[in-house]
């Protein structure tokens, strides 16, 4: 049988947890446009107005800069308001934790099939929940609300405790994002959350005052050396079988919540963001170039018979789906090449062994077909592991060469 050598290798992970930037110095560049202007979607059928390029601040970022503020220049762009919640609200879907196949919900195991890989704290902490939440806006974008609510202790499966909440905005037509934080200890419950800003709010307001309490502060998650961007390396958007629909218990009112993919990276929204939309602060993108790869790494003679056969993967087979990030800022347990697509490779760099993959990964889940997380149809494609990583191995070892320094020929369309 022909095995399709197109699929990709990894949807990286959801919603690691958000931190921010390692320099809160302000940009000495003027206002520009750098987004938008495309007038509403496939579901306008042409009666929205156009949005209006996106004009970054580059005005001084106050010393009274808080939550409110972020969350008004979020909903003046997206015409939208990241709601009030609950974590375990109607439309919330529990993420399993499992063990062998068998779901654990009294105790934390060492090791689980779909760990999160926000981090080994929460690796594989039962309990956790996801909500979704599609809005189009007046120029008929669609503005996606994720939700994700994370556990670091163990709790009772339904006691509404949660000490790590991620909520994560953006416009699926262009990529606009925004990102919220909520980080508490084991003991706090997360429920009758706050919009971080509703319209008619004034900052100092009894209702801003509450949302402040909780929200840690984007001065914060854009100081405190653990930038969003080390993780969401590859798309604004992770995901990962921790996050997958099939490992998610449906909500009281019946969802699941499939994570999208938009293809292209983010533009941040807001003061306190914008530094993350320097060039020298984006991870690289590595989208093999097939040919140009080849040309500066050329295949052996059997390897080009068999990539021309059809039995062997071409080099860019990870790449022609997925794009791969890289982050320079990233750590062993952080983004996509650093930590999320190693898994995959015979090569993994100092510190490995410590994360989430390398660590926390039962051997059920390491083992064939759980491990062969893509493409969809490796699991009935391929016999065994062996032949999965043998038709698989050029494309590997290009995206190993390609992590390691994407300066490379052919790493970068």
């Amino acid at each position: 049988m022909r095995i399709d050598p197109r699929p990709a290798l990894v949807a990286a992970a959801l919603l690691a947890a958000c931190s921010g930037s390692d320099d809160s110095n302000a940009p000495t560049t003027t206002p520009s446009p750098i987004t938008g202007g495309e007038p509403g979607n496939a579901n306008d059928g042409g009666g929205y107005p156009p949005l209006p390029p996106y004009v970054e601040d580059d005005s001084a970022l106050g010393a009274d800069y808080s939550i409110f503020d972020h969350g008004k220049e979020c909903f003046d762009r997206f015409q939208v308001e990241v709601p009030s919640f609950d974590c375990d609200g109607p439309d919330s879907a529990r993420i399993k934790i499992e063990v062998d196949g068998n779901e654990v919900t009294d105790s934390v195991p060492s090791k689980c099939d779909r760990p999160s890989l926000a981090g080994n704290s929460f690796a594989c902490v039962p309990g956790a929940r996801v909500t979704k939440i599609d809005t189009v806006n007046k120029y008929g974008h669609t503005i996606t609300t994720v939700i994700a609510c994370r556990r670091s202790s163990l709790s009772a499966i339904d006691s509404g405790k949660f000490d790590n909440i991620a909520v994560l905005q953006s416009d699926q037509q262009n990529n606009e994002s925004c990102w919220y934080q909520i980080r508490k200890t084991g003991g706090f419950f997360g429920r009758q959350i706050p919009a971080p800003y509703s319209a008619g709010r004034q900052k100092g307001d009894d209702d801003d005052t509450k949302a402040t309490a909780i929200y840690t502060s984007p001065v914060t998650l854009t100081t405190d050396h653990t930038e969003c961007t080390r993780c969401h390396d590859s798309q604004v958007w992770l995901k990962t079988p921790w996050i997958s629909t099939d490992n998610q218990i449906a909500s009281s009112s019946g969802k699941t919540h499939d994570i999208p993919r938009p293809p292209g990276q983010p533009t941040f929204l807001g003061k306190a963001y914008r530094e993350w939309n320097q060039a020298s602060k984006r991870p690289a993108q590595i989208k093999i170039d097939n040919a140009a790869f080849d040309d500066a790494f050329p295949p052996s003679t059997s390897d080009a018979a068999a990539m021309k056969s059809g039995t062997l993967a071409p080099s860019d087979a990870c790449t022609t789906c997925h794009s791969i990030g890289h982050s320079d800022l990233a750590t062993a347990g952080q983004g996509s090449c650093n930590h999320f697509a190693r898994y995959w490779m015979t090569e993994k760099p100092s510190g490995f062994s410590s994360t989430v993959l390398g660590s926390r990964l039962t051997n059920f889940a390491s083992s064939f077909p759980h491990d062969a997380w893509m493409p969809p149809t490796a699991a009935s494609a391929f016999s065994s592991d062996s032949s999965y990583r043998a038709f698989y191995a050029r494309a590997f070892k290009a995206l190993q060469t390609c992590c390691d320094d994407p300066s490379r020929v052919g790493c970068i369309q």
